[in-house]
C-alpha cells in the first residue's frame, strides 16, 4: 500500500520512478510534504542498507580477529614447549 502511495505521490509531484530525488532542491522540499516524506523515506532506507552492511563486515571483522587471536595464542604456546624442552635438553646434556 506504501509503494502505490508513493508512486502516487510521485505521480501528483510530476516525478517518474526514474528520477533521482537527490536534484530536488530544499526549497521544493519544504514547500512540497509529498516530495519531503519521499526523499526522507529513501534516505532512511538508504541508511538501514548501509547500517546493515556496515553490521555484515563488523561481524566478519570480529569473526577474523577471534580466529587470528586464537591462531598466535596456538603459536605461542607451541613456542613456549619448545623453549622449555630446549632448556631441559641443555640442562639434561649439561648434567651428564
Amino acid at each position: 500500500m506504501n509503494r502505490f502511495r508513493d508512486a502516487e505521490g510521485r505521480r501528483l509531484i510530476g516525478l517518474t520512478p526514474q528520477v533521482n530525488l537527490s536534484d530536488a532542491t530544499e526549497t521544493h522540499l519544504h514547500c512540497n510534504p509529498v516530495l519531503f516524506r519521499i526523499v526522507s523515506q529513501e534516505l532512511k532506507s538508504r541508511m538501514n542498507r548501509f547500517r546493515d552492511a556496515e553490521g555484515r563486515r563488523l561481524m566478519e571483522l570480529t569473526v577474523n580477529s577471534q580466529a587470528s587471536v586464537k591462531a598466535l595464542k596456538d603459536k605461542q604456546d607451541k613456542a613456549e614447549r619448545i623453549l622449555k624442552l630446549a632448556e631441559v635438553k641443555l640442562i639434561a646434556s649439561t648434567v651428564i
